[in-house]
């Protein structure tokens, strides 16, 4: 009798309680959808302003910097989109006010002036932000597609920060 009992309460569990394919059915909670919100902003400005440094700079360096962006952050914003649609959250593609400014300012920008203010506003402070981003919302990620795509994304972002360092470096030093 107590294990037909067991055996009932295990199943009807197995039941209710979601797993694997079940488990990312469930709609993102409202910190997840912040997450996906924050990296989405982030990511449109990165790949923006990247797109005006391929016009708006001669520096070898700084013009392999931002193909590497375009590449990283266009996988990144695809695979972005496509985890925001699997959970019905809607993307907003317009870009933050503060990064509205900053995209202004680099378009009047050219060569120097511009490799300086690229290399400061997108490559450290834009990565440092959103490596912060990534970091603080780990921990409240329940979605293993989520967790998957932080874990990786954070580790990109993480090269581009340092590699941005070191392109400042050589700029100053130039």
């Amino acid at each position: 009798m107590r294990a037909i009992l067991l055996t009932l309460f295990f199943s009807f569990t197995a039941s209710i309680i979601p797993t694997g394919s079940q488990a990312q059915d469930l709609p993102l909670t409202d910190d997840e959808q912040n997450f996906v919100h924050a990296a989405h902003k982030s990511n449109l400005f990165e790949l923006q302003a990247s797109e005006l440094a391929e016009q708006n700079t001669s520096n070898p360096d700084v013009q392999k910097f931002a193909k590497q962006m375009l590449t990283d952050h266009g996988k990144t914003n695809a695979r972005l989109v496509l985890l925001a649609k699997e959970h019905y959250v809607t993307l907003d593609v317009n870009l933050l006010p503060e990064h509205q400014q900053i995209i202004g300012a680099l378009s009047d920008l050219k060569d120097d002036d511009f490799d300086q203010m690229y290399v400061e506003e997108v490559g450290i402070k834009a990565h440092e932000n959103a490596v912060r981003t990534f970091r603080r919302g780990a921990p409240q990620l329940v979605n293993a597609s989520l967790q998957r795509f932080n874990v990786e994304t954070l580790a990109v972002i993480s090269e581009h920060f340092e590699h941005a360092k070191s392109l400042q470096q050589k700029l100053a030093a130039q």
